[in-house]
């Protein structure tokens, strides 16, 4: 009876919102589409009267006020981790996040530290269930909703579901359970507790050799899915999201159309900070005429070897353990398919803490980062030009994706201002130090178009022109690896004509 009220409720529900947002936006499927999330993200809303009606209906917590002992047991005995003759007498639940217990609260999920007083302990042979244990839902708030509406609480599902992270030797959580439901649009994750480790404060920064270490760890997870079969069902990797799936990167567009011009506005508005002439330019007058070539490359990365990046490695999702052990990695919703690179770049913008490091430090980390990423996998033909090419090929794509969140995620700035100031600061000056509006012409200029087939065709380059759009220090640096030649024409990237029938990835 719960099912048929529950599909009765949600399929009214849906339609409902779809109708709205046709209605409202009825020429344009894209707005269409938005305006019929937004409605549909209003009505789960805690309090709001699909989840009025369902929440009490289901037996899987979506808030911290449901974590409930009956529910925590139903939940584990579903995932088979708890015998079904145990029971759980009692639960704990404490918020986990901005309460005074060291850790910074997830910016799209609400967290606690659930302890569960069992009518007996279960034998270590027949459960695999810890005391005490984290329990991350979807968030409260209705922005953070609606952005985990856009696969992101989804692909964090079945990044444990499917095991992806252990399959590529990346230590993360033990994961309990896991469960999202696609219509409500909620995730509920029960995950190993890690304490006593913390992470490092996002204010400080990692040292050099903390960074090294995380760089390491990426490598070789990257290496493990170095151009993976995207749809392999044995791996999981077709339910993750994809740098090049089309409907994604055009919502990506119309964003960008909307917002490039409140960026620095907004910088200057929530965090007192100017954004420099030469960064807005860039953002506003450079990229936004030709936003159309940043989707149809797909970052101008379409042509390069991808693989499963993590997209989020900043100082709160890395756990240092001692000396001999792998540090743990977390949060993997916006885990997605990219140029490795991404990930290498990232570093570099989100975790030098309250200071940019140097031209040599960078360099450093990024020849460590190439170093393990060819120990981890021998023979592979990928020149460091080529990295360094796809490294600004990323600082671009992040630089991209923090300009989006001008208008619609500029009021979460302020959550934690300082971090969010530096990390612009930072972005700004990379922006400058890497030359950025000179590749992204040089990509640009690579794009053609074929009107009578509808499809995008990039000019394939060599390593020498990928070396000669880099900055002078970067061309000096790899001259001296090179022994004084820039480097061979060894690596040519083949031409990319591809309809975007075969990019629909996923989703």
């Amino acid at each position: 009876m719960a099912t048929l009220v529950r599909r009765a409720v949600l399929g009214l529900g849906g339609s409902y919102a779809a109708a709205i947002g046709y209605s409202l936006v009825e020429h344009d499927p894209l707005e269409s589409h938005i305006v019929s999330t937004i409605v549909t993200t209003a009505m789960w809303m805690p309090g709001g009267p699909l989840h009025t009606l369902y929440a009490p209906l289901s037996k899987v917590p979506s808030r911290a006020s449901d974590v409930t002992a009956s529910r925590v047991e139903h939940c584990l005995k579903q995932s088979g981790r708890l015998p079904l003759d145990c029971t759980i007498e009692s639960i704990d639940v404490q918020p986990f996040g901005l309460q005074g217990d060291g850790h910074s609260k997830g910016m799209l999920s609400e967290i606690c530290r659930v302890t569960c007083t069992f009518s007996e302990v279960p034998a270590p042979s027949t459960s695999t269930v810890p005391e005490t244990f984290i329990v991350k839902l979807s968030p409260s708030d209705f922005g953070g909703r609606l952005y985990g509406r856009l696969c992101l609480f989804q692909n964090e599902v079945n990044f444990y579901k499917h095991n992806v992270g252990p399959k590529g030797g990346l230590r993360v959580p033990d994961c309990l359970f896991a469960n999202y439901d696609p219509l409500s649009g909620e995730a509920t994750l029960f995950l190993e507790d890690l304490s006593p480790l913390v992470p490092v404060d996002q204010n400080v920064g990692w040292t050099i050799d903390e960074a090294k270490s995380v760089l390491s760890t990426a490598a070789r997870f990257h290496a493990h899915y170095w151009d993976a079969d995207y749809a392999s069902s044995d791996e999981g990797l077709s339910s993750l999201l994809s740098g090049t799936h089309r409907p994604t990167l055009e919502r990506l567009e119309a964003l960008y159309l909307k917002n490039a011009d409140k960026f620095a506005p907004a910088v200057e508005k929530h965090l007192d900070l100017s954004v420099s002439k030469t960064t807005n330019s860039f953002l506003v007058d450079v990229v936004k005429p030709n936003v159309k070539a940043v989707t149809d490359s797909a970052f101008f990365m379409c042509d390069r070897p991808f693989t499963l990046t993590h997209s989020d490695l900043r100082c709160e999702n890395v756990f240092f353990t001692p000396p001999g052990e792998d540090d743990y990695v977390i949060d993997f919703q916006i885990a997605t398919f990219a140029a490795a690179a991404m990930d290498a770049n990232y570093i570099a913008i989100y975790n030098s803490g309250q200071h940019v490091w140097s031209e040599e430090t960078e360099l450093s980390l990024m020849e460590h980062y190439y170093a393990e990423l060819l120990k981890a996998k021998p023979g592979l033909a990928y020149t460091f030009t080529e990295f360094c090419h796809d490294y600004v090929a990323g600082l671009f794509c992040n630089a991209y994706k923090f300009a989006l969140s001008a208008a619609d995620g500029a009021e979460g700035w302020s959550k934690n201002p300082d971090v969010t100031r530096q990390l612009f600061r930072n972005l700004d000056f990379l922006i400058q130090r890497w030359n950025l509006e000179d590749f992204f012409l040089q990509g640009c200029n690579r794009i053609h178009y074929d009107e009578t087939t509808n499809t995008c065709l990039m000019s394939p380059l060599t390593d020498t022109e990928r070396f000669m759009v880099l900055p002078q220090f970067a061309q000096e640096r790899i001259s001296r690896r090179d022994g004084g030649n820039p480097t061979p024409d060894n690596a040519l990237s083949p031409s990319i004509m591809q309809t975007w029938s075969t990019w629909l990835w996923g989703y």
